[in-house]
């Protein structure tokens, strides 16, 4: 076999194992990618559960397992399912009556931008806290005339495109009411059943329904009756809706209404138990039975993305239970002592159903997104060098070789040199991007030890090549250009071949030298160094 064939083959055997390793890195198992530790209790706040919840995250973590903080759950409960209701003291209602009194007597004397800056602040609360404020008679009258003098003022200075819209938002605000007549001059009422009558055309309605049935419907804080009901004649946009089964508020769950009917279906039970804020838990009184820990089980993991989700909770002889939730699987528990740091064995148990060896967890997500976007650049980087050493083997070679001139030898310098500082670029990057998007696992899979293997093959290829390649010729003169071309072929194919393994045979040392207590704090610098004379790659860090 010649010298040109040999570093072809080279080229196609590094060519081939990269793309093993785009494939092994995106197609690498992956059973639960993320958790969530839920504390339930029956007492007024979780606090009495916290200790073995923050001992069942450290648990979780020794054996590679990734949960997501309970602030970042409650945070996107909220951004996607309900909110708690609020609280406004009765100074703030106070202040913003007051402030629409002012506003009126101001009106009165045709003082319109004098009341714009009374309504302004006042008009902020009213969108704030409308569905608290809609909840009592008398403060639902002041939300609707404090937006119905604002519209007032609005046409007093001339706006009638702004007061047109500010129309708009009081009949959201306050949907199905009715100006008071003795409050508001006949022609500012025909002025908003005006705007409202047009806007109506692109508005919609709103069905509400609860498990159970029977449960009050409110929508910005106005009441429509018992669950099963649908509202009509609502204009376009955003509303409040909580259905209350008791004497307590609901949630708040947002809702869009556009063109069509908009449909909400609370189970109450559910939305009673969670809660929100700094943190998520539940409280039930009493503690439920499995049927309805399984069924919040399933809602929470649709709610928050997670893949499973573990319930600790108080027991009556204030044991610790266990209950872990996977996503298509059965549910698990166990019981531990009432000491929040003995949780070892109990997590043992729930983990014995599926055998921590065999449960591939990603790393953290901002790891996780920081390794695939090097892979990503690194892969390209490492594809761009074997790009432009098939151009300087083929065309700018033999280009060379038929005219040895220097500017065709400057070329192919030129295309070289591109080609060892891209493939050390890509290698250094995906051996840095390995530690960081690998998913963790208690034992090194089997496509770690073929990745290992190929690797390994590369290496001895890139070494076998290096020191079988020809003498290098006098640089200084292009006497011999064919021969100048065959020691570099066979030199750039060892060249490739060894920047291929480098990631390669860095995935299994992952796997060996990762230790527990470093799982989710990868630290790895990798070095490489090419130049005309030689070159060398070092990894320093802590897997």
């Amino acid at each position: 076999m010649n010298t040109t064939t040999r570093g072809a083959m080279a080229a196609r055997v590094g060519m081939f194992a990269t793309c093993a390793l785009i494939v092994t890195m995106y197609a690498a198992p992956a059973r639960a990618e993320e958790w969530l530790i839920v504390p339930v209790t029956d007492a007024s706040d979780a606090s009495g559960v916290q200790p073995a919840a923050s001992a069942l995250e450290r648990e979780l973590a020794a054996r590679g397992i990734s949960t997501r903080s309970s602030k970042d759950a409650a945070a996107r409960f909220e951004r996607v399912e309900s909110s708690p209701p609020k609280t406004l003291s009765d100074a703030d209602v106070e202040e913003w009556s007051a402030r629409s009194q002012r506003a009126l007597g101001l009106l009165a004397r045709n003082d319109y931008e004098g009341a714009l800056d009374e309504l302004a602040p006042a008009q902020e609360t009213s969108r704030a806290y409308a569905e608290l404020l809609n909840r009592e008679p008398a403060n639902a009258a002041v939300l609707l005339d404090t937006c119905l003098y604002t519209v007032r003022a609005l046409l007093g200075v001339g706006k009638r495109a702004t007061a047109r819209v500010q129309a708009q938002e009081c009949a959201r605000l306050a949907p199905a009411a009715e100006p008071d007549v003795k409050m508001h001059p006949p022609d500012i009422r025909t002025f908003y059943e005006d705007v409202v009558d047009a806007s109506r055309a692109t508005g919609g309605a709103l069905s509400i329904e609860s498990e159970p049935a029977g449960c009050q419907a409110r929508v910005n804080g106005r009441s429509f009756g018992s669950t099963p009901v649908r509202i009509g004649g609502l204009l376009a946009g955003a509303y409040v809706v909580q259905v209350e089964c008791d004497e307590r508020p609901g949630r708040l769950h947002r809702v869009d209404v556009e063109r069509r009917t908009a449909e909400l279906r609370v189970d109450a039970e559910f939305d009673d138990a969670v809660r929100t804020g700094d943190e998520l838990w539940l409280r039930y009184s009493p503690l439920p039975t499995e049927a309805q820990h399984a069924r919040d089980a399933k809602t929470l993991a649709g709610i928050l993305d997670v893949d499973a989700l573990l319930f600790v909770s108080s027991a009556e002889d204030r044991a610790l239970g266990l209950a872990l939730y996977e996503a298509g699987g059965d549910a698990r528990s166990a019981t531990s002592a009432s000491d929040p740091e003995a949780l070892s064995a109990p997590v043992d148990r729930l983990l014995g159903v599926v055998p921590a060896e065999t449960i591939a967890t990603r790393p953290p997500r901002g790891q996780f997104i920081s390794g695939v976007s090097l892979a990503s650049v690194g892969t390209a980087s490492l594809l761009s060098s074997y790009a432009l050493y098939a151009l300087s083997t083929a065309r700018l070679a033999d280009e060379m070789v038929a005219l040895p001139s220097n500017d065709n030898q400057a070329r192919w310098l030129n295309t070289r040199f591109g080609m060892f500082y891209t493939g050390s670029i890509g290698a250094g990057l995906l051996v840095t991007a390995m530690p960081l998007a690998l998913p963790y696992r208690a034992r090194t899979p089997w496509w770690g030890w073929l990745a290992g293997g190929t690797g390994l093959a590369l290496a001895a290829t890139s070494i076998a090549l290096a020191v079988t390649a020809p003498p290098e010729p006098d640089v200084s003169r292009v006497v011999d250009p064919q021969g100048y071309v065959d020691r570099a072929r066979r030199t750039d194919g060892a060249f490739l071949a060894g920047v291929t393994a480098a990631p390669l045979l860095t995935m299994p040392l992952v796997y060996l030298l990762r230790r527990d207590d470093k799982r989710g704090r990868a630290e790895l610098t990798p070095e490489i160094v090419v130049s005309r004379s030689g070159g060398f790659a070092a990894i320093r860090g802590i897997y």
